[in-house]
């Protein structure tokens, strides 16, 4: 009988609602009647439809303003209503909303999703340490003189020194050694807890996965020549040169006597290194 009833509301959804405007609240075909008015107010319609989702209890309704959303989910308040619905006790708003966040090309998800955990691990949020933690995994590896110049830009914190400092302490260590730590435990209890998987996959895929390419986290060769020093974007040039089957430093350097002639094309600053090494 429920799902006959699921059918039918669908069906009233779909078509376009109801001809006579239910008196009752509790009843799903009221909010179904009251959808209709947010395409006469398109200025609005976001602020209408998040009101109605708001108000009501039924969760086809529900599913259906989401599903309406879903085209603004790059919006803030539309952002921030489907980051605190991933609780909800219903799965199939969970699974509608995790849907909508797993579209390629939102940028916007990194950042909240980095927000969400930082206030996870840190206990407290920070957004200027948020916004710069998800300028520096980007996986285009963004200069950090632009990171830093368009974060004094668009930030209320004036002071270019904290700027300064904030940036290089996250780079350098907080993201590699800190934050991540701390993602790799909580993907765990989240298995644990038999969270859905796709939500699992989103963490992954938007956030580890960034980590482990930017960090070489999960190739030794490459995390050997980053720990030396050399310029990250030089890093797989000489790894296409000298191959990554090697393990220790005698053997990296071995390798990099015998193939010196071909570093011309790496920055002043890895060439000095290799200098220094053999």
């Amino acid at each position: 009988m429920n799902t006959l009833r699921i059918i039918l509301v669908s069906s009233i959804i779909f078509i376009g609602g109801c001809s006579t405007k239910p008196k009752y609240q509790d009843d799903p075909d009221f909010w179904i009647y009251q959808l209709e008015d947010y395409k006469k107010d398109t200025e609005n319609k976001i602020d209408n439809l998040l009101s109605l989702y708001k108000k009501t209890n039924n969760d086809i309704v529900k599913l259906y303003i989401i599903s309406l959303l879903n085209s603004f989910v790059d919006n803030n308040k539309v952002s921030e209503l489907f980051l605190s619905e991933l609780a909800n006790e219903n799965k199939y708003i969970r699974i509608e909303i995790i849907k909508a966040f797993g579209k390629p090309g939102l940028s916007f998800v990194t950042n909240k999703l980095i927000e969400i955990l930082y206030f996870i691990f840190e206990d407290k949020l920070k957004k200027i340490e948020c916004n710069i933690i998800n300028q520096l995994l980007n996986k285009k590896r963004l200069k950090i003189k632009k990171i830093i110049n368009d974060t004094y830009e668009k930030s209320n914190i004036k002071s270019i020194d904290y700027i300064i400092t904030t940036t290089l302490r996250l780079k350098s260590s907080y993201i590699e050694y800190g934050f991540y730590s701390k993602l790799l435990l909580i993907m765990y209890f989240m298995k644990c807890e038999k969270i859905d998987a796709r939500f699992i996959e989103i963490v992954e895929r938007k956030i580890k996965h960034s980590i482990d390419y930017l960090y070489f986290t999960e190739s030794r060769a490459r995390k050997m020549l980053k720990d030396l020093g050399f310029f990250e974007r030089d890093i797989e040039m000489i790894i296409k040169i000298i191959g990554d089957d090697f393990k220790d430093a005698f053997a990296l350097k071995n390798l990099l006597t015998l193939k010196k002639s071909r570093f011309h094309k790496l920055s002043i600053l890895s060439k000095h290194i290799i200098k220094s090494l053999i």
